[in-house]
């Protein structure tokens, strides 16, 4: 795997492409070569990140964890205000529907989320909710303000790029399918002789 490590600060927003990502010309970007070791140790480092984030006083205090917080801001910043159906949400998260019910209910049952009918099922963060957003934000923006937080921009986005290579195209999926198939009936035919 390659990934082009930019020489200057991307910003905030999402990236529309790799490129966009990770720089336009060759002066901008320098190709750094990760191998599967480097990918495990980024991924092992994310998950004692992700713990430390959990039990931070930020989430304990508030009774919101880690999770609930990310589903909260998520539903939050749905357009317009119109709430998230459990489907999106789930795919928003990387989480199976089921989890992402699971977390709905819990802000659900704690007033930050109501449930909203409009053809499909969709959430909105209440009145309750917002507050309760506004402060856990508050107080982790107060963290983040430091020079070292800055870095997290760039991780976010290098990880962003880095999901979409493990992403599997819907025309790979669908010959893996056709093949299994294939393989499944001649398979069949070979029992039966």
């Amino acid at each position: 795997m390659v990934y082009a490590a930019p020489d200057k600060d991307m910003g905030t927003s999402h990236p529309a492409s790799e490129e966009e990502a990770l720089g336009t010309t060759e002066e901008e970007t320098a190709v750094v070569t990760v191998s599967a070791e480097t990918l495990a140790s980024a991924l092992a480092s994310m998950s004692r990140f992700l713990a430390v984030m959990e039990a931070h006083p930020t989430y304990t205090e508030s009774n919101l964890g880690l999770s609930s917080w990310m589903a909260l801001s998520a539903i939050a910043k749905s357009k317009g205000g119109e709430g998230l159906s459990i489907r999106k949400l789930a795919r928003i998260l990387g989480l199976p529907n089921r989890k992402a019910e699971q977390l709905v209910a819990g802000l659900v049952q704690e007033g930050a989320v109501a449930a909203r009918q409009e053809g499909k099922r969709k959430f909105a963060v209440s009145p309750k909710g917002e507050e309760r957003l506004r402060d856990i934000n508050a107080e982790l923006d107060a963290l983040l303000a430091s020079s070292k937080a800055r870095a997290l921009t760039r991780v976010e986005k290098a990880l962003h790029v880095a999901s979409r290579l493990f992403v599997i195209p819907k025309e790979r999926n669908e010959k893996a399918r056709a093949s299994k198939g294939k393989r499944k009936k001649a398979s069949e035919r070979e029992s039966e002789d």
